[in-house]
């Protein structure tokens, strides 16, 4: 994993570790999905702990209230990153519950990316956001690419529909607005 993502990284590996241990052991079953970066309603409004959709999303709406007119993009813009509203994380743990599969870990995914620069013009429209997006790149990227491999997920879950992203952050920013 990207050294950025290294301490959540591990302990997940650590997780899927017990998971397999209490299985062998103790013939005691459970459900790991490994999860792209969840945004939605419900998620923390400080930003300082918020995940980095959901902060794109209460900082742009921040400088539509304030009537700033540049939005910091953090970085160059270019990394790619898979979301998932987190309607869908709950609709797919509902599931899981239901379908026949243990231990084995599968990736909650579409297999579909935004770069962080297409998340704040899809963010920008969709709030109506009307100042300009600029690049501060003295913030570090992280990996270049994290976007999960859906094939595993499918076979599982099926044709299971994914929430349309400008929608879901329709949603998340709605909700947001009513808190800031």
């Amino acid at each position: 994993p990207h050294f950025s993502a290294l301490p959540y990284a591990s302990t997940r590996r650590m997780i899927l570790v017990m998971a397999d241990s209490y299985h062998s052991e103790n013939k005691i079953e459970s459900k790991n999905l490994i999860l792209p970066g969840i945004f939605g309603p419900g998620n923390h409004t400080d930003i300082e702990r918020v995940h980095a959709l959901d902060g794109m999303i209460i900082r742009m709406l921040e400088a539509q209230r304030d009537n700033i007119e540049e939005f910091e993009i953090w970085g160059t813009g270019k990394p790619i990153r898979e979301w998932c509203y987190i309607d869908d994380l709950v609709k797919v743990i509902r599931m899981s519950l239901e379908l026949d599969f243990s231990i084995e870990p599968v990736n909650l995914a579409n297999s579909k990316g935004y770069s962080i620069l297409e998340t704040a013009e899809i963010t920008k429209e969709v709030i109506g956001y009307s100042g300009n997006l600029k690049l501060n790149t003295k913030f570090e990227d992280g990996a270049a690419i994290k976007i999960l491999d859906d094939s595993n997920f499918r076979s599982i879950f099926g044709d299971f529909n994914f929430t349309d992203f400008s929608e879901a952050v329709s949603k998340t920013a709605h909700y947001h607005k009513n808190l800031i």
